[in-house]
């Protein structure tokens, strides 16, 4: 399996088991890939991913920006500044 593969699987399951995520995503969360062609709001979508070497000369790491999209039918930002805030929650320090 890939690194991206992984770091999208790590980030499924530990979304998925995040109250926090789950209480403005739904439960299960509701993360996808691409858009739902019936969707139940509000959900969030993974969006580009970009791998790079990481700046550090002693091991192989990589360096990964995640793009997410959240969509939502509530007026303004409130709910997917939200939904982005219990995820990044969720992921901060995460193995």
């Amino acid at each position: 399996m890939s690194a991206e593969r992984a770091l999208l699987a790590a980030i499924r399951e530990a979304a998925a088991a995040d109250a926090g995520v789950r209480a403005v995503l739904g439960n299960p969360a509701r993360l996808h890939d691409n858009r739902p062609a019936d969707p139940i709001f509000p959900f969030l979508t993974i969006g580009r991913v970009e791998t790079t070497p990481a700046e550090s000369s002693e091991s192989d790491a990589l360096s990964h920006a995640i793009t997410l999209h959240v969509w939502s039918r509530e007026g303004g930002k409130a709910e997917a500044i939200e939904a982005i805030a219990a995820l990044r929650a969720c992921l901060h320090n995460a193995a």
